[in-house]
Formats: C-alpha cells, structure tokens, sequence
C-alpha cells in the first residue's frame, strides 16, 4: 500500500525511502472544470472547503484501489498506479478509480448546488505505459514518475468532456475485456502532429469492477495456486473447483487465477452467486449469459439486438433458441411469446446454445462461478451440464464452494481443491505483513495468529479491530502499536470480530449495512433508499473505507455488495426479527410496486421476502403464483414453490381463515402434475393428504384433478397400471357428479382413457375419448392430436382399419402445430399399431417419427423424448432402413430414459435385432424381467409382443427347462387377463399358443390365429402367419416379427 494518510485518522504516515526504476504504470489525472469561474463565484473560503473535500473524497478512492496520490495541483490532482508497488491490473484500477472519483464529485456537487448555486464538474484522463518512478529531492511529495504516459494522461484529461473519463488507446486495450467503452476518438493532442485515439470510459461490468479493490497479501497458499494454474497452463482439466469454508481464500485463488487467465490474454466470464437469491430461478444463469454475451448495461432492446447479431455468426441456432435467452434475461419483447416447450427441452437448447457460442470463441475462456453452495437449482443444472461440454483446450470452468455443496458441478469436476487453515507459520507471516515487518512487535502478531486458528479473513480483521479500536495506526504493512493491547479483549471469532467492527459504526452507517443485509449480497441506492430513506453516498463511502461493502458499479447506477458473505451474515443475524421482517414485508411491496410487467419473473423473490416477513396467506399466494410461472421453465423450481406453499399452510392453525383452500391448492398441484414436478417421495402422501382435504371440504373438482394426476403417475412414474385403471374407474364415475370447466374436463378424461388403454380396456377408452371429442366448442388449452391419434390406435386395433387410419392422420396433422411433448404422444399412439402387428412401416412413417424426434430433441421433455426416440427407433429397424444401428441407439437411450410400461416392446425388438445381425441366442434376461413385470403390474395391452418374442426364443433354445419357462409366463399371463379379452389382445394368446404347438395341434392354433388376423386386418400378424405356415419354427431366423 503505499497511501501517506493513516486508515484510521488520516494523519500522514512515514514511507520508506524507494529507489528510481522503471514501472508499467497507468497515470490519472483529475482536474475541476472552470476552475477558474468557480473562483469568481465563490468566497476564498468557502473555494478551499469546497476543494478540501473534493480532493479528500478522491483521495479516499485512490487509496481504496491502491494507487498513490502523486500531487495536487490546486484544482486537480495526479495519482499512479503500480508505482511504488507493481500492480498486475493498474490500468482496471485507475479505470474503476476514475469512475468512483467521477461518482463522489457528483454526490459533492448536488450539496454545491444546492447551496452555492454553481456547477461543479470534474474531468478525468489515463493512460498506462512505461515511466521511471522514484523519489525526487526532498521532503513531502518527493515520489513521483516521469516520462511520455504522464503528459498523455494529462491530455486526456484535458480532452474528456465534464463529467466523464477519456482513456487513451494504451489504457482501453488493457480494459476492454471487461470495462464498458465508447467508440473511438480522435483527440487533438498539444505537442503533436496528428490526433491521437482515445475512448470514453463508460462504466465497467459489476463482476470485474470489485476486482480493484484492495486485498491483503495471498500467503500459505503457493501448493494451491500451483495446482490450479499449472491445471490452466497446461489445459489438462475443463473443470476445477476450489473447496473450503469461509474466510479461507477460495475468491482469493480464484482472483490468482482470473490475473494468470487475463494476462495469457484469455477471457473472463465472471459470476458470483447470492444466499438471498438461492431461490430465485434462473439468477446466476442469467448473470453468466450477461457475460458471456458482454451485454453490459444495454436497454432490452439493444440486449435483443446485441445477442442476435452475435447468434448470426453460430450455426443450429434458431429464433426459439434466442428467445429462451430473452426469456432468461428478462429482456423479451412484450409482443414475443414464450417458446412453447418443456422445461426439459429449455435446458437442453440453453446448454447447446451456450455450447456452441463457447466453441466458437476466438480466444480461450475462463468461467468463473464463485459460492456456489448458494446457486439456484435451475442455474446449476444448465452450468453443470454446459461445464461438461467444454473443452479441455479452449476453457476451464472453475467454482468455488463450501464443503456441504454435494451438487452436479461437484459430480463434473475433474480437479478439486480443497483449502486447510493455514499453518502457524504462515498465519504469523500474514499477520507481519498486515502489520508491518518494520514496526510489528512479536507479542501484537503472535496473538493475532493465535486467536485466528489459520483463517486469513479472521486475521484481516483482527487487524481492522485493532485499528477500530486505536491499538494500531498507520495502513497496512506499516501500523505501529499506539494503545494498549492487553487492555482490549479481541473476540474468539470472526464472527464476533466483525459484530464489533460493526458495533462502532456511526448511526446511518450501521442502518445502511442491516437494510443491504435484508436487501441481499448486493444492492443499489434505489432500492436501498426503501429501508433507509435520504442515505447518501457519504455514508456509503464510509462503509467502503471500512472495508465492509465494496461499489462494484459505477454507471448507470451505483451498486454495492458485501465484501465478504460474513460480514452480510453478522450484520442480518443481529437485528431483531421484528426489524428484519419489516424490511422484507417494504422490499417484496417494492419490487411489486416498481417492476409491475416483472411479476411473474419476480414471484419467487416476492414469495420469499414475504415469507421472511412472516406474512403468511401473502406468501403462500406468491410461491402458487411462482410455481405456475415455473412449470414449463424449472420443474424443480416449481415444485419448491409449491411445497413451499404447502409448508406454509401445513403450519397455519385448524381454524385459520381459509386454511382447507390454502392447503388443498398445492396439493392439487404437485399431484395433478406429477410427470413435470418428477417423482416425489412422499407423492402417496400427498394424494391422501389431498383426498382427506377434498373430502372435508367437499371440494371434488380439485380431488378430481388430483386423482387423475395419481392416475398418470401410477402408470407412467410407478408402472402400477392395473391400480391406475381401477382409480381411473372411479374418477369416471366422480367425473358425473361434478360439471368441470371444458379445460379440466378434457384433463380428466384424458387421464382415464390414458389408464384404460394401457391395461387393454380399449373399447371402453374409445368411448371415453369420443366423448372428449365431441365436446362443442373444443376445449380450449386442450392439444386434441394426442387423444384422436389415439382414438385412430384403438379403432385399428378393433378392426377398423379405415376409419382408424383416418382419425391417425387427423391426428398427425393437429400435432404438426402441437408443442413437441403432445407431438410426440401423437406419434407414440400412431405407432402402437405397429409394435402390436396391425401395421406395416412405409416410408412415410419413418419420416414422420424422424421430424419428431428432432423437435422433440429440441423442445420436449424427458417423457416426450423417450417416446419420440422409441417411435423412430422400431420405425427405422421395421422398415429395413440401413440406419439401423441408429435406431438400435434410440431404443437403448429410449429404455434407459424412458417409461417402463413401454420396457417390454423395446427389450423385444432389441433381442430380435440381435437376432437379425446373426446372434443365435442373443440374452433374455432383461426381456424375461420385463415381460414378468408388465404380466404382473398389468400392463395388458403391452404383454403380446415381448411375449411372443420371449416364447419363439425359449422354444428354438429348447430344453425341458426352457420350454416349461415358456408354457409357464404364457399361463400367467392368460390368468391375468379379465373375462372379457379383446381381440387384439386374443391375436398373441394365439401365436403363443402356434408356436407353443405339438405337430398335431400346430395346423389347428395357426388356422385360428390366421382367422382372427384376417378378421381384423391386422397386416402385421398375417405377415407372421405366413411365416409360421412354413411349419414350427426350428431356429430363431424362423422368428416373425414384423
């Protein structure tokens, strides 16, 4: 540090004697515009006052970002940085010096106004290069630097307009990667022939800006920073973290890192995650699309434009793709709709997109994502799958987090540190170098280092006690003891440290930091201005010279953050919860108050200050109101609101006014959606939490709802499709007592023909569909293409072909504008007629199932993607597509990703496929469990197919064990069918029962099974009758399939 006025009272400080040498410095010069007119407005006096200020308030900014106020000039003033101590990053810091000088003369200057009535503006130059640097005669103010960058600078000073900051070209190349610049200028120059470039210092990135700010030494780590630069230089790892508690140095490693990236000339893309937004979804993603994109603080407008014309030059990128950006960064257009597509499908294009911008960076990329045990779950799921695809060569996505984080960027992480306290010796050399090593007496910084137990922030801020309580003066590296140390007690913890600190704050002061800890790890002057009216820029400069906040933006508005997450801790931890709550109850009103077309965006963050507030019924309308919101964009987010509602009303008393309604809203909810929320753990639980609620108050549409909710789940979660069939029968019968509106109408009745077809009650979903379909007007919201494609299935499964085939390609044609999900349920039912032998695969087919899986890959869900992958699949290896291998791989990713009433088919047709490339005896054991478990579970309409393969198989292998297995799944699976079998069902009890033949009763079963196949038309079964007419099959290339 090389300041002359001492932290704590400002009195000048001794510095030792440097020697003259050559420095890479950036030079600033600040001068006050019409100095000369203030003179004659003012009265001398009130002139020097006016200055005084001026000139301490800079003063207080340079020293923050350690430069060196190098003189003053009467109305201006020069300061270095990275001289006398050599600065990495001096041009970042005299750039971020510049705009906080250029800040504080704003705040002086409405006070001027207000009570001289003239106008006082700064402007301000920099330029970096090469000077010579040393002391100069003798006295005061002998230091000082020499050479071309220092008249530069002043002529870039001269050149800025009032009011702002010119950097000469020099200075912008060092700060472009991360400060916000104007276009170049041309500057006439004193002193030169041709006008030189320049560029207006607009503002910098809030993630780069609090970089300048001034940190003790880095000690005791040399064994960690080596592992992770050396991981960096030699590109052997794409994703690193840095683990260890508070106060240890993980941002301080990270910042090692970010200064070896920016000096290789890489990019930075840095974010930092917020406690006070772990539930915001989607607030960290959004913060590093900020930076990847360099967005800045651009209009939405101009957000749009920027990221399209940085899209324009990636490939696959399509309009829906840049719209999910605008969608995440809250800058969409208010005549753009929201993409329709599940939240599944939201994440896969967002981790594609992301990917390919990275992949098309022209230099490397360094991401940095720091306290991510406070990440949102929507963020952490995108970054973690985005961090897997980088590539070793070209970027490095590094973390940092507490040891309780056991997330998915943990689980990807191919390089893990994890940061130990410090050991003695090094916690005491901390402790000399805060000190001093000159003026330090052993007894100061051996009990520094004691109480500290090895944590560096905690020796930090023994220190700054220390100076609070004027034990020690001076600045770092050079205090000296001027009170009694035996006579203060220095607090057993960090956290009590900075509870002192915070203690012998002035009033205003103190008030500011608790309303910043209500506010959240960051915070601006406008919102702050809600808790704390009339606080001023004064008050907040203090805090900054404390050490305890840091201004990590300087334009459009200012913005401030904690400069450690303890400090905002402490300060939230010791207000009453009366104080605290009413802070939260002011900022979720303002928030609703001030960003009125925000709320949807906004109902978490309003939700979850309202629930710190303790305003209970309000909360739980915000969390209901998220999770609706969230239900095609995070499903895990969704399902945290509304089991956060539930929470909420679970805890309200019996006779709270309203209760049953509060506390039956987000069960209907999280049971009607079970397939979007995913499987919960206790989802019986809420079910019958929800029927005794219903029942209580009589509320039958929502248990309805609910019921047919369960019903899904219980076959597409749970695979229990004889229980969902029964439940399916009495929402039936409760579906006539109740007159829903159109749109729960078509809800319900869908979840019971859904049911009855799965256990091979098809006629009895027909009508239940029919009867949907025939609803006048058609129900609005409700994608009709799924429930006529399947009403088409089950009228050519009964053997009416025709009228079937004409309600399949009606169907067809509605999914065309369907969302991928109900495209792709469209397309599962249109080839059921296929796996269940009524159809033959024609060309058309193929391509049909081909262009839904592409949407569905880029819009569906896991569900609609399992099922989309599966129809193309059989439809490529049926057709005798030489894509076969393909097909085998959406089968096997289908399977793995996919819905087990559906396991059984995909086993079948993988066992023949081996079967096809030559395999005699390809294994069965996953078919046989299959087969077992859909024979079991009920899952009637399915059985036939795998059945049938499983039997041809177990007969060619032959053997009296074989053969009895054989004999024994075909029984159970005629003792699991009702009275009454369909036809359909009928066609594979037959072709079992063919091939499970002696010689004598072969001719009998397979003229049957031959009549029953012509009797409905059912193409794919006479194709294997004509097979099996050869006589019994002998070998499995005897085997029919299609």
């Amino acid at each position: 540090m090389s300041a002359r006025f001492c932290d704590a009272c400002g009195s000048p400080v001794d510095t030792p004697r440097t020697v003259v040498e050559r420095k890479q410095v950036s030079v600033l010069f600040a001068d006050v515009v019409g100095s000369m007119r203030l003179a004659a407005a003012l009265d001398p006096e009130r002139l020097r006052e006016i200055m005084h200020d001026l000139f301490n308030r800079s003063a207080q900014v340079v020293q923050r970002y350690q430069g060196t106020v190098d003189k003053f000039t009467g109305d201006g003033l020069m300061a270095l940085f990275g001289a006398p101590i050599a600065l990495e990053d001096h041009a970042r810091r005299a750039c971020i010096t510049a705009l906080g000088i250029q800040s504080a003369a704003k705040d002086l200057a409405a006070d001027v106004m207000r009570k001289d009535g003239v106008d006082l503006r700064i402007r301000i130059g920099v330029n970096s290069g090469e000077v010579v640097a040393g002391e100069v005669g003798e006295g005061p103010g002998r230091y000082t630097a020499v050479g071309h960058p220092v008249g530069m600078a002043q002529r870039m000073e001269a050149a800025a307009p009032p009011g702002g900051v010119m950097c000469a070209e020099s200075t912008a190349q060092l700060v472009e990667r991360s400060a916000i610049l104007g276009p170049p200028e041309w500057v006439a120059v004193k002193g030169t022939r041709e006008p030189v470039a320049a560029r207006r210092l607009e503002g910098f990135e809030s993630e780069h800006a609090v970089l300048g700010r001034d940190d003790g030494p880095f000690l005791g780590r040399d064994a960690d920073v080596a592992a992770l630069l050396g991981a960096y230089d030699s590109a052997t790892v794409s994703v690193a973290c840095v683990v260890g508690e508070a106060g240890l140095g993980k941002s301080r490693l990270l910042r090692e890192l970010i200064a070896r990236a920016t000096s290789s000339g890489a990019d930075v893309v840095l974010t930092q995650c917020e406690s006070h937004t772990a539930n915001v979804p989607f607030h960290v993603l959004s913060r590093v699309l900020r930076a990847l994109f360099g967005i800045g603080q651009l209009d939405p407008a101009a957000v749009r434009l920027h990221i399209l014309h940085q899209l324009s030059n990636v490939a696959g990128i399509s309009p829906d793709d840049a719209e999910i950006l605008f969608d995440i960064l809250s800058v969409g257009s208010p005549d753009a709709g929201t993409p329709a597509m599940s939240a599944d499908a939201r994440r896969r294009r967002l981790v594609e997109v992301m990917r390919k911008v990275a992949a098309g960076r022209r230099t490397r990329t360094l991401y940095v994502v720091e306290d991510v045990h406070w990440i949102d779950a929507a963020s952490e799921g995108v970054l973690a799958e985005f961090a897997a695809t980088l590539p070793r060569t070209r970027s490095l996505f590094a973390s940092s987090f507490r040891p309780e984080y056991h997330g998915p960027i943990l689980e990807v992480a191919e390089m893990s540190i994890t940061l130990a306290p410090l050991n003695d010796a090094a916690t005491l050399d901390l402790a000399t170098e805060l000190v001093g090593k000159v003026n330090a007496e052993p007894a100061v910084v051996e009990r520094i280092a004691l109480l500290s137990k090895g944590n560096p922030f905690f020796v930090e801020e023994i220190v700054r006690d220390l100076v609070g309580r004027k034990v020690l003066a001076g600045n770092r590296g050079n205090y000296q003891v001027v009170g009694d140390l035996d006579a203060v007690v220095v607090p057993a913890t960090v956290q009590a440290v900075l509870a002192a600190r915070i203690d012998r704050l002035g009033v205003t002061e103190k008030s500011i930091l608790n309303a910043g800890a209500i506010i959240g790890s960051s915070f601006d002057e406008d919102i702050l201005e809600v808790l704390v009216p009339g606080a001023d820029s004064s008050h907040l400069r203090n805090l900054i010279s404390a050490e305890l906040i840091d201004q990590i933006q300087f334009l459009p508005e200012p913005r401030y953050a904690f400069r450690h997450p303890l400090v905002r801790a402490v300060s939230y931890e010791s207000q009453l919860s009366a104080t605290r709550a009413d802070g939260h109850a002011r900022l979720a009103a303002a928030i609703e108050e001030r960003n009125p077309a925000s709320l949807e965006e906004n109902s978490a963050l309003i939700a979850q200050h309202l629930d710190a507030a303790g305003r209970s019924e309000a909360a739980h309308a915000w969390y209901m109101r998220a999770g609706a919101w969230l239900s095609n964009r995070d499903t895990n987010g969704a399902r945290r609101s509304w089991e956060r509602a539930r929470e909420i009303a679970d805890g309200l008393p019996h006779n709270h006014d309203g209760v049953i309604g509060m506390r039956i809203a987000p069960r209907a909810q999280l049971t009607f959606r079970p397939w979007l929320v995913g499987e919960a753990a206790d989802d019986e639980r809420l079910f019958n939490d929800l029927q005794a609620l219903t029942t209580q108050s009589g509320d039958v549409l929502s248990l309805a709802m609910g019921m047919a909710g369960r019903v899904t789940s219980l076959v597409l979660t749970h695979g229990q499709p004889r229980i969902a069939a029964i439940m399916a029968n009495e929402l039936c019968a409760l579906i006539d007592t109740i007159d829903p509106a159109a749109p729960e109408m078509a809800e319900l009745l869908l979840a019971v023909a859904f049911a009855r077809y799965e256990t091979g009650d098809v006629r009895n979903a027909l009508q239940v569909m029919e009867r949907l379909r025939a609803m006048v007007p058609a129900p609005a919201g409700t994608d009709l293409a799924p429930a006529t494609c399947l009403a088409g299935a089950i009228k050519v499964l009964i053997g009416r072909r025709a009228d079937g085939h004409r309600d399949l390609e009606a169907g067809l044609r509605l999914a065309r504008n369907s969302d991928a999900v109900c495209n792709a349920i469209a397309l599962g039912y249109r080839i059921d007629p296929v796996v269940l032998g009524y159809d033959i695969v024609d060309e058309a087919l193929v391509s049909q199932t081909r262009d839904g899986l592409v949407r569905a890959e880029a819009f569906g869900d896991r569900y609609g993607l399992a099922l989309a992958r599966s129809a193309y699949g059989i439809a490529v290896l049926r057709s005798g597509d030489p894509r076969r291998s393909h097909g085998v791989d959406l089968l096997h990713q289908s399977r793995v990703d996919g819905i087990d009433v559906y396991g059984g088919s995909i086993d079948a047709v993988l066992a023949a496929e081996l079967v096809h490339n030559g395999m005699a005896e390809p294994p069965i054991d996953d078919l046989l469990a299959a087969v077992q478990w859909e024979i079991d579970t009920g899952a009637i309409l399915f059985v036939g197919f795998p059945l049938a393969v499983l039997v041809h198989l177990l007969v060619v292998r032959g053997g009296v064990k074989n053969v009895a297995l054989a004999r024994r799944l075909f029984s159970d699976f005629q003792a699991s069918l009702p009275d009454t079998v369909e036809p359909a069902i009928r066609l594979w009890l037959l072709r079992c029962q063919t091939v499970l033949s002696d010689g004598e009763t072969y001719p009998e079963n397979l003229t049957r099974y031959r009549e029953l196949a012509e009797d409905l038309d059912a193409r794919g079964h006479l194709a294997a009758v004509e097979r099996l007419a050869a006589g019994p099959p002998s070998n499995t290339k005897d085997m029919v399939l299609w």
